[in-house]
């Protein structure tokens, strides 16, 4: 169809069904898709609504960051590594691996949120921003 939606309209929306039907947002790989074409440019958004949203938003969130592969998304998901919710960081480490091919936790055999796969996974982003 090529209907654009615009961001804060497209946000907005996940944010309502986040309340009143969240598991249907977070399995909504299409929406997830779409919404991810939006994360390089509003990254900074996403981490502030991503710390006022609810269980459900917070994972779809992690989600759009991994299908947007943006290496932008890096530092946002790598902070999450370390939540005390073994959800939140299972998810985050889930993205950070699609986001950068890397598997630092199995190729260590260390946890997902150990400082070790933490640095591995910063490491990347430093040089994958070098490389630029």
């Amino acid at each position: 169809l090529g209907i654009a939606i615009p961001y804060q309209q497209m946000i907005s929306y996940a944010e309502r069904r986040s309340v009143d039907s969240g598991e249907a947002l977070i399995n909504s790989a299409f929406y997830t898709q779409y919404a991810s074409q939006y994360c390089e440019d509003n990254i900074a958004d996403l981490v502030e609504r991503y710390g006022k949203g609810n269980r459900y938003f917070k994972i779809w969130t992690i989600r759009v960051a991994a299908e947007s592969k943006s290496l932008s998304t890096i530092p946002f998901l790598v902070s999450i590594l370390t939540d005390i919710n073994p959800v939140f960081s299972q998810e985050a480490y889930l993205s950070l691996t699609k986001v950068t091919g890397n598997d630092p936790a199995k190729d260590l055999d260390d946890r997902v949120n150990s400082p070790r796969v933490i640095a591995a996974f910063m490491q990347f982003y430093r040089d994958s921003r070098k490389a630029r």
